[in-house]
């Protein structure tokens, strides 16, 4: 579907684009004519005009650039993500090997992301981990952040639950 919408963007852009071509060609016979006929006056405003609305095409085109380039940023983050959660034809008929290591989790990436402001969705779907995951993740970080501590300076064995050992990318 994201597909399609970006199809349609680039359809739009290139129409625009052609349009542009057609305005300015449009504007330079005006121009010509301008000039063939009238005063230096008449023409100054014409070249006057022709330049805004050549602005005015190259912010609407800037901008649809943008939204194209924001679209095919996500749609690469799409197919990235449907890529790694689909699985090998020739491995779905074998078995998992035994001392195949688990997948490793992104956390601090997950952390990184929780400290711009992303909300456990959006870190979810840009990480590719399930919400449940990253909210373990964020959990146990909260559970670290209010550990107490002795006055030895050691960790109460009750709050040193889990190290993620091998979780780190």
């Amino acid at each position: 579907m994201e597909l399609l919408f970006l199809l349609a963007q680039a359809a739009l852009l290139i129409l625009a684009g052609v349009l542009v071509l057609r305005v300015r060609e449009e504007l330079q016979l005006l121009v010509r004519q301008a000039t063939a006929s009238q005063g230096s006056e008449q023409m100054e405003h014409l070249r006057e005009e022709l330049q805004q609305t050549l602005r005015e095409v190259r912010a609407t085109l800037s901008e649809g650039i943008v939204k194209l380039e924001e679209r095919i940023a996500r749609a690469e983050q799409v197919l990235q993500a449907l890529e790694s959660h689909t699985p090998d034809i020739a491995s779905e008929d074998r078995p998992p090997e035994p001392e195949q290591e688990p997948a490793r989790i992104p956390v601090e990436r997950i952390l990184a992301l929780a400290d711009t402001g992303c909300d456990v969705k959006e870190i979810a779907r840009v990480t590719g981990v399930a919400e449940g995951e990253v909210s373990l993740v964020l959990q146990l970080r909260a559970q670290r952040a209010g550990q107490t501590r002795h006055a030895d300076g050691r960790t109460s064995s009750n709050n040193t639950i889990n190290n993620n050992q091998g979780t780190d990318e």
